[in-house]
């Protein structure tokens, strides 16, 4: 079975609104080993009621909140680590700050000129080995 986006995130608030609406629902008869016949609610639902089942969802949900910010602030680091061409995450061009900017673009073109001129040599020394045989 394949679900778009749209479709899955439908799917997950439905169970998640479910299991809330009927944990609270059925708090008053928690506990309770009796067939109830229940023809109308039993209680109000005013004000902020303690509910073991809805706290732990909210638990739940906080936590995988938390989890997921450090996992996307883990992976925002790594890609500043793997960023040869001084790009942002969010994917703009690094602003240059002033001399330090000018000195790292130039100590990038800098670099990519060696592998160049690297690449060049390699390229050489394949050709020479390649003609030899």
């Amino acid at each position: 079975m394949k679900l778009n986006w749209g479709d899955y995130r439908s799917k997950v608030l439905g169970c998640w609104m479910g299991k809330n609406i009927g944990g609270t629902l059925g708090m008053p008869f928690e506990w309770r080993r009796q067939v109830n016949d229940v023809t109308f609610y039993t209680q109000e639902l005013t004000g902020n009621l303690p509910n073991d089942d809805l706290d732990i969802q909210l638990l739940w949900l906080v936590a995988m909140e938390e989890q997921a910010r450090k996992n996307m602030a883990v992976f925002r680091q790594a890609l500043t680590m793997f960023n040869p061409f001084g790009i942002n995450v969010d994917g703009a061009s690094a602003p240059a700050a002033g001399e330090e900017g000018e000195a790292a673009g130039a100590k990038q073109r800098s670099d990519v000129d060696d592998l160049k001129r690297q690449l060049e040599a390699l390229n050489k020394r394949i050709d020479k080995l390649s003609g030899e045989s």
